[in-house]
């Protein structure tokens, strides 16, 4: 038989004789197209693994394409053996070694995986012979000389050179770990659409498995990555190159021909995708151009997959809908519509992606950081790898001790800072974001001394450092497209500062090749502050000792001077003991700010807030004050919780000595509404309720709570908000503590709403709500959980029954089902309480248990009105109907005497009499 690579008229003729036989004749080709009903659309038929078995001649190739497939040597070895069993060669072995293999793949994706064993075992004539000529994208020609698999190569070296090696301690550019000693997965939601409304579930599954996701049936094409900054975007994409670049077994990332992964903050304006891939990925290469890489991409989107980091940090936007830019029209989904482009982006950036049909193309993926047991794993394993195992028992204790760090380790950079912090013990009086920074910064000088980086400090005071970056890191934020990567040149002004931030760690460079890398060797030195969060840090260490109006930035382009006049105003106002023109400022930043803007410099912000200065604390409340919140919630989606935890972080920042005076009275009208909404709520964000002034808690008259876990932490520093009228929780599916577990008691709330939470969640609030008069139940969108949350609600009105007047429970509409034995037991209930409404919507329940309820609300002694609306499958002409039929006509005879109840089944109505009086009649 011939080799494979060399032409076999005796094989093309066999092939043709089996189309023949099986009637595809007319459409057989041995050069362009695969065999019809050898390569079905159903899997790879028996003919079709006999002929692709009798095609290949040796040994050797037959074990190449085995190990392509999976096979073990032991297993190789044995259809070897088998191939000679007869005393002659012969495929038998190959054969069941392809038919082994058969078994274990799903139809669907045996065309490729076949297609893409025969390639890597070197077989490319048969998979030519068999799926087409249309050639794999690593053996396509880029250069007369050289085929894409050259550059796949280089690419894939990059990622376990650079993009594959995590950098342990951020600010720290030397210190690396093997990639697969520390990474720790996310913890992530997904959103899901189906349901008609945006509701989130955990995502089934580790990172790698992203690529693998599917929606209605079909992969996605475009995914969005949301997280703020430090929760693990950037290294989620890390892990994605790993498994590609090792062929992680079991990853999804091992069946991707071509992987890109960019960083978008380093991608100039100019920049299309193919000049990107050159100057962040493969470097100068002779004859590789951004067209040429561009054009084969397009060639073969499918086998492709681009991972684009960073959007946030991105100088152009994918609202430029008349943009000719390659890499832009990718994003918005103009080009390689058959790639998969992961794009991740912190939040505030979110709507970009809801506009025209990018809301139906982008899949929403939320990343939520660590959970405590991933945290927790992450510590263990940074330990493990110092070989100072017992210094995790030590900071887990010292965690549980201190909530607010507690609650930074979730963020998987602050969780890296505080392993590293506790380990040179320089964390214990960090008791503030702000106060943490400090504390690094202050860390990374001693380091650098010790090192004798630095000889002596006159001069190179820490404080002077950080103010003359901090200049620098200021006008990068305040320009439109908020910048983050600099260069050498942007730091002329403070060239001393400079040199000694790179020597403290706290600036970074890197020199890269440039976009026309093609024409000439040209590089290009970038600087960046190690984290986003650094870079803040200092802009806001800057703001706190202004320097005076006259400065650099005299010097910067027109578009961004007028936001930075106002801050030239705020630098003005605080050398200026006298304010005289605060009116000025209040009127810049009116004219300059917005909720969004607020939200793009939260973290600058809440640093600020710690700065320990009476009038920052002042201007930064009545500026979330003057802020129209309600404008941004109708037109950008931002809601009153967001305007809440601003002002919290900032409160749980500030020095309690600083939130008296002026400065209270700036928290209090922030608040004026006596509304106090809780997203997502953070151990911040408890102290910033608890250090409130003692007016402004006097003032909620309302607390909505969501997307939290229910802490005694949380429950304690409401009860101090003593006017709390209402409480509303909302999809909460975890609470602290244990049942017996004292609770504060809120006597003053009136009116409980509780909607998709756990039965936990609504026993525990129970427990605390003694004075509760109306409330209303939304149970959970779950198939399964109607019967359990019935369980907790018949609970919950056993001990708010002495003065729940008013209960309203709303199933999940076709989902909720409870049986007739829960029926009986919430009638016993609502007869021992005082309960004189009751109201129940779209509950599955049988007749019987409706008409058990109906019984047990007339042995109530104080109800007056029952509805039961949209409940299935109560009919008009059913028992339950012709129940109240009868105890309606009982009524009627003597309807002066009887006290009545209404009871209303779907759209009919009924006046039924008390039990004890029905019986006298």
């Amino acid at each position: 038989m011939a080799s494979p690579g060399q032409y076999n008229p005796l094989l093309d003729e066999e092939l043709s004789a089996l189309a023949d036989n099986m009637g595809f004749s007319d459409n057989f080709s041995t050069c362009v197209t695969p065999a019809p009903g050898l390569a079905s659309s159903k899997g790879l038929s028996e003919a079709f693994l006999i002929s692709l078995a009798d095609g290949i001649e040796h040994d050797e190739h037959a074990d190449s394409l085995g190990r392509a497939l999976g096979f073990s040597n032991t297993k190789l070895t044995e259809f070897r053996v088998t191939n000679h069993m007869s005393g002659r060669k012969t495929s038998k072995g190959t054969k069941d070694m392809l038919f082994d293999w058969r078994q274990k793949v799903s139809p669907n994706d045996q065309h490729g995986v076949m297609r893409k064993a025969l390639l890597k075992a070197g077989l490319c004539y048969l998979a030519d012979l068999h799926f087409g000529t249309k050639p794999n994208i690593l053996y396509v020609q880029i250069t007369p000389t050289m085929n894409f698999q050259y550059c796949i190569d280089i690419v894939r070296n990059h990622y376990k050179t650079v993009l594959c090696q995590v950098q342990r301690r951020p600010w720290d550019p030397n210190d690396y770990i093997k990639f697969d000693r520390l990474y720790t997965e996310l913890h992530l939601l997904q959103y899901d659409r189906s349901t008609g409304e945006m509701r989130t579930e955990p995502f089934r599954g580790t990172v790698n498995q992203i690529m693998s996701l599917k929606v209605e049936g079909e992969p996605w094409k475009r995914l969005l990555l949301l997280a703020p900054g430090g929760y693990g975007k950037t290294c989620a994409i890390a892990k994605l190159a790993y498994d590609w670049a090792y062929e992680v077994e079991g990853s999804p990332m091992k069946d991707i021909p071509a992987l890109f992964a960019l960083q978008l903050r380093k991608v100039d304006d100019d920049m299309g995708l193919g000049e990107a891939i050159i100057s962040q990925l493969l470097g100068i290469i002779p004859g590789v151009t951004a067209e040429k890489l561009e054009e084969i991409i397009g060639l073969h989107e499918k086998e492709c997959a681009l991972l684009c980091d960073g959007y946030d940090e991105y100088t152009k936007s994918i609202r430029e809908t008349k943009s000719k830019n390659s890499l832009v029209q990718t994003l918005q989904h103009k080009r390689l519509k058959n790639c998969q482009v992961l794009v991740t982006s912190r939040p505030f950036l979110e709507d970009d992606f809801l506009q025209g049909n990018l809301s139906r193309v982008y899949v929403k993926i939320e990343g939520k950081g660590f959970t405590p047991q991933l945290a927790h794993q992450f510590i263990h394993r940074y330990f493990e790898a110092r070989s100072t195992p017992e210094e995790e028992d030590h900071l887990k204790r010292f965690l549980r001790a201190n909530c607010f760090l507690g609650e930074l380790i979730a963020v998987p950079f602050f969780c890296t800072m505080i392993c590293h912090l506790h380990e040179v013990k320089a964390l214990s009086e960090a008791n503030t974001r702000s106060s943490l920074f400090r504390n690094l910064n202050i860390f990374l000088l001693h380091h650098a001394k010790a090192k004798s980086m630095i000889i002596s400090s006159e001069g190179h005071h820490l404080d002077n450092i950080l103010h003359a970056l901090g200049q620098v890191a200021l006008s990068g934020l305040l320009q439109e497209s908020r910048k983050f990567v600099f260069e050498e040149r942007d730091f002329k002004d403070c060239p001393d500062a400079y040199e000694k931030g790179l020597m403290l760690g706290i600036l970074s460079k890197i020199s890269t090749p440039v976009k026309h890398v093609d024409h000439e060797a040209l590089s290009r030195t970038s600087v960046e502050f190690f984290h986003i969060w650094e870079q803040e840090y200092c802009a806001s260490v800057y703001l706190q000792h202004p320097t005076p109006a006259t400065n650099r930035f005299a010097t910067l382009p027109k578009k961004i001077m007028k936001p930075l006049s106002s801050f030239q105003s705020v630098r003005r106002n605080l050398t200026d003991s006298s304010f005289q023109e605060r009116m000025d400022l209040q009127t810049l930043l009116n004219t300059a700010s917005s909720p969004q803007k607020t939200i793009v410099f939260e973290n600058m912000i809440r640093l600020l807030a710690g700065s320990k200065n009476f009038q920052i604390c002042q201007e930064i409340f009545s500026h979330i004050n003057r802020l129209d919140w309600r404008c941004a919630v109708q037109d950008q989606g931002y809601t009153h919780s967001d305007k809440c935890r601003v002002i919290l972080h900032c409160v749980s920042e500030a020095d309690a000595v600083y939130l008296i005076g002026k400065v209270a009275h700036a928290i209090s009208n922030c608040f004026r509404g006596g509304r106090l909404s809780l997203e997502n709520t953070t151990a911040s964000m408890i102290r910033g309720i608890r250090s409130l002034p003692t007016d402004t808690k006097m003032q909620f008259t309302t607390a909505e709570i969501t997307k939290s876990c229910l802490t005694p932490r949380l429950l304690d520093s409401l009860a101090g908000c003593e006017r709390l009228s209402s409480l509303d929780v909302r999809d909460i599916a975890s609470v602290e503590g244990s049942p017996q577990e004292r609770l504060p008691q809120f006597s003053s709330i009136k009116k409980l709403a509780v909607s998709w939470v756990e039965p936990k969640v609504l026993r525990t609030l129970s427990r605390c709500m003694p004075a509760v008069e109306e409330a209303e139940v939304r149970m959970r969108l779950d198939d399964d959980a109607a019967e359990e949350d019935m369980s907790a609600i018949i609970e919950a009105v056993g001990m708010m029954g002495a003065t729940l007047k008013t209960l309203t429970i709303f199933a999940a509409s076709d989902l909720g089902s409870v049986s007739t034995e829960a029926g009986q037991e919430f009638g016993r209930v609502l007869v021992a309480g005082h309960l004189e409404t009751l109201s129940v919507w779209f509950l599955h329940m049988s007749e019987a248990g409706l008409i058990d309820i109906i019984k047990s609300c007339q042995q109530a002694a104080r109800i007056k009105l029952v509805r039961f609306l949209k409940c299935r499958p109560v009919k008009r002409n059913g028992d339950a109907c012709k129940f109240l039929d009868g105890l309606a006509g009982k009524g009627a005879l003597n309807r002066r005497t009887a006290r009545r109840i209404t009871v209303q089944v779907n759209d009919n109505s009924w006046i039924i009499p008390h039990a004890l009086q029905a019986s006298t009649i």
